[in-house]
């Protein structure tokens, strides 16, 4: 019986002679019966790249990166297709930068690198690739211009405001009702840093406002993972995991940490509350309904609440328990100027 390394490379003839179809259906055919051969994953993904098909191309330049994850080739492949095609430059950078670990003075990788820290706007990092370019070819003009660019950039940028003093000057735009004009320069403030956490923040309220819940969550999940002991930020993301996304557990996860550094937080001991009776666990719920009558004996959200689990326990369980006081009423959130 014929090796499949004998008849791989009777395919690599097949495609040597430029024939692109016969060669996807030889790979195919060959992968179903080696479903394990990198290098045929490898070369199926630069033959539907070239076809113009980016779908099955991302599934076999993935395929063959997983079976033999130190190839330097087919991480470069993949490092190449997530950065050029899918835009997804973190994941590019993280295979780049594992190439660099067995090859370090690989010139390409370097810049390559380099330039995704400058798209990433981190600057330094991005100045130490390209002086290891120069370290290892001094005559390499690419990495030297690259360097010229950014210090002229830096110089330009030391005269504008400070992401402090642009938010300070948009603090007006968030008071008044003028959703668009206040997004275009929180966006404006975020290309000059990208992790000015109180921008993603009213982002998110004025996203949410517009009717753009996927910018509002984006912008909510950024800004507290920037600051996560801002409680406004943990409070934003929670609400709208539990209003509008329906993720129960996720929210209640972080109104669980939120008690922890603040135990007499009463907004959030309510809420928490009406989670776990939406959760059907009632007994938790007292817990929390109690701890708010221990700090305000007067809250009349907790002593009704109580009161309708009492109600549900006196009529044994035979009636349909009502939650309604459960769901929270739809909220913007709450921005931070």
């Amino acid at each position: 019986m014929e090796s499949k390394n004998n008849i791989y490379q009777g395919i690599q003839a097949i495609m040597s002679a430029n024939n692109k179809e016969a060669g996807i259906w030889a790979l195919e055919k060959f992968l179903e019966t080696y479903p394990d051969f990198s290098k045929a994953h490898n070369d199926l993904g630069v033959l539907y790249y070239n076809e113009g098909n980016k779908d099955k191309a991302s599934i076999h330049y993935e395929k063959a990166a997983k079976l033999q994850p130190e190839n330097p080739v087919f991480n470069k492949n993949l490092a190449d297709f997530y950065y050029s095609e899918l835009g997804r430059p973190q994941e590019a950078l993280d295979l780049y930068l594992k190439i660099l670990k067995s090859n370090p003075e690989d010139i390409g990788t370097l810049l390559i690198a380099g330039h995704i820290y400058v798209s990433l706007k981190k600057f330094n990092n991005a100045k130490v690739f390209y002086n290891r370019v120069l370290e290892i070819e001094p005559w390499n003009q690419d990495a030297r211009e690259y360097l010229e660019k950014l210090e002229n950039y830096e110089q330009a940028v030391s005269v504008v405001k400070s992401p402090d003093e642009m938010y300070k000057e948009i603090e007006p735009l968030l008071n008044g009702n003028n959703h668009k004009d206040a997004i275009n320069a929180l966006e404006r403030l975020l290309e000059a840093d990208s992790d000015y956490a109180l921008a993603h923040n009213d982002l998110g309220v004025l996203y949410y406002k517009e009717g753009n819940k996927n910018k509002a969550l984006t912008h909510y999940k950024k800004a507290a993972g920037l600051m996560p002991e801002n409680i406004t930020f943990q409070k934003n993301l929670a609400d709208f995991y539990y209003v509008e996304s329906g993720l129960v557990k996720e929210a209640l996860e972080i109104y669980v940490r939120i008690l922890e550094g603040n135990p007499g937080d009463i907004e959030t001991l309510l809420i928490t509350g009406h989670i776990c009776v939406s959760l059907k666990k009632f007994d938790d719920a007292k817990v929390f309904y109690n701890r708010v009558l221990e700090i305000e004996p007067w809250n009349s959200d907790a002593f009704q609440s109580l009161e309708k689990l009492k109600d549900y326990e006196k009529a044994g369980n035979e009636t349909r328990y009502d939650s309604s006081f459960g769901i929270r009423e739809n909220r913007a959130g709450n921005m931070t100027y």
